[in-house]
């Protein structure tokens, strides 16, 4: 369920919304699931998630996300992980090496056999850190962070430059409702402008608004879809729209009703005079056009389509300084656990012989700072004392007891 408020309430754990694909996979008896939250079957597209189940104890099956790590861009990439679910065969065994796919895990269904599912929340979450542990798993194997404080799930929503979309909330004592929507589901969002190129419905009543943006050599590229706009809304807009008269650089395109779906728009275009001031989150598709409908704020006759930033840049851009925070907060803890061989969420921890994560060094010269090496010792102490990854021991650690 979407909440408008940011607030972590008394009793729920946070966990950050990851830019990825849904995904559940079970291992039973050497038989591999992977499949999606629509009951796709994505194994043959992920050899290397399949082939880490081996790490899992047999009949286990965990909850979590598909995501893979543009280390270039310093970024989630959807566009990859999107690329990469077409393939099979050699194709996803080459893409598997380019661009190769983590599972966060972010719960616990099924454990030596034993269904956890009627579990609470808190109890799964510490079977499911201690999973992590007691097998000291590696790639593509990820701890999804869990925090009950709110100071840190805020952070989280500073992290939307590495396509970190948002905050979930799940309640302590709530046991795994597949079917039900408990969690709730807080996107983090940027208030920007765009120009309206096109509407669907009429021009008296737009039901939504198609909307550009010019591109670095002054051409109007579509970079998204509004709501559904209100009645009032839309009658109040109707007063700024007036049809296009000339050459439109939109003539003879055509607009699918959404990202993934086939149904084609019927659209009027309009001049493109009117900008309007809306509401967007960060998710993007490979031709950098926002991938969930944008929210419609107001229009702003104050502008000039000229005034509208080019490009999609009201994105922050994912430079190294950027990515940093994530970077830092994921390696000063998970660098410290080279003493028990965790996975690293943006690379795999080797044993303390060989060093430790080689792609978090080389990311962190990379980065040209410092990933608080001076903290990794205190870190260590504080993991032989059953703190878990980036925030989670204070949900785990109630339970241990329990779990053990």
């Amino acid at each position: 369920m979407a909440v408008d408020s940011p607030e972590l309430p008394a009793g729920w754990a946070a966990e950050p919304k990851w830019d990825g694909f849904r995904a559940a996979v079970s291992a039973d008896a050497g038989a591999v699931a992977l499949r999606s939250r629509r009951g796709t079957q994505m194994g043959p597209a992920f050899p290397e998630i399949v082939a880490g189940t081996s790490q899992l104890p047999d009949q286990t099956a965990l909850d979590g996300e598909l995501i893979v790590w543009d280390w270039e861009a310093g970024r989630l990439s959807f566009e990859q992980l999107q690329n990469r679910l077409r393939r099979r065969g050699a194709a996803a065994a080459r893409a598997a090496d380019r661009w190769p796919a983590q599972f966060v895990a972010f719960d616990l269904l099924r454990l030596s056999g034993t269904e956890v599912t009627g579990w609470p929340y808190m109890r799964r979450r510490a079977a499911l850190e201690e999973l992590f542990v007691t097998r000291a798993l590696s790639a593509p194997w990820v701890l999804c962070p869990s925090t009950t404080d709110p100071a840190t799930a805020h952070e989280w929503l500073t992290w939307g430059s590495v396509r970190i979309e948002g905050v979930v909330f799940k309640r302590l004592s709530d046991p795994y409702r597949p079917t039900l929507r408990g969690w709730r589901k807080y996107k983090t969002r940027e208030t920007t402008e765009a120009i309206v190129g096109a509407v669907t419905g009429s021009l008296t009543a737009p039901s939504t608004f198609l909307l550009g943006r010019y591109d670095t050599d002054g051409h109007l590229q579509y970079v998204g879809r509004t709501t559904t706009l209100a009645r009032p809304t839309a009658a109040a807009a109707a007063a700024f729209l007036t049809p296009a008269t000339c050459s439109h650089p939109w003539e003879g395109w055509t607009f699918s009703a959404g990202w993934g779906n086939r149904l084609l728009l019927d659209v009027t275009l309009v001049t493109s005079t009117l900008v309007v001031e809306i509401g967007v989150d960060v998710a993007r598709d490979p031709d950098g056009r926002w991938r969930h409908p944008a929210r419609f704020h107001r229009t702003r006759p104050d502008l000039q389509p000229g005034d509208v930033s080019r490009g999609l840049s009201a994105e922050a851009p994912a430079t190294s300084t950027l990515a940093l925070p994530f970077v830092e907060q994921c390696h000063a803890f998970l660098l410290s656990r080279v003493v028990l061989g965790v996975t690293c969420s943006l690379g795999t921890l080797a044993g303390p012989d060989q060093g430790g994560c080689s792609r978090c060094h080389r990311r962190r010269n990379e980065l040209g700072g410092e990933l608080r090496e001076k903290s990794i010792e205190s870190d260590i102490e504080g993991v032989l004392e059953g703190v878990h990854l980036m925030g989670s021991s204070e949900v785990g650690a109630e339970c241990r007891a329990t779990v053990r």
